[in-house]
Formats: C-alpha cells, structure tokens, sequence
C-alpha cells in the first residue's frame, strides 16, 4: 500500500503540471491550424488524466480486495 500511495502522490505532480500546461494552451487561444493542433493536444492531455486516474482507482479496489 506503501507504493501505491507514493505512486499517487507521483500522480499528483504530473496531473498538475498536466491541468496547468493545459490551462495555458487554452488561454493563448492560438488560431488556425495551430489552434486545431493546440485544442487536440488539450484533450488528449484531459483523456491521459482521466485514464490514469481510473487506473489508480482500479488499482485501489483490487488492493482492497487483497
């Protein structure tokens, strides 16, 4: 349980840098086929959040059950 919490806290870290990084694309509000580029980055980023944050979940419940 030890190494799923460092692991967390890791998570923790990395989803910041994420919201942030994401947070700045969208205000620079970049046009044309940059900004398609920049929009599609933005998401992806919020899907590799959601992603791990339900594998950690996942994660959490088969250590509850062990």
């Amino acid at each position: 349980m030890k190494e799923l919490h460092k692991f967390e806290e890791m998570f923790m870290v990395f989803a910041s840098s994420l919201a942030e990084f994401g947070s700045q694309i969208e205000e620079a509000e970049f046009k044309n086929e940059v900004g398609l580029v920049s929009y599609q980055t933005s998401r992806k980023l919020k899907d590799l959040y959601q992603e791990v944050e339900e594998d950690l979940e996942r994660l959490k419940e088969y250590q509850k059950q062990k």
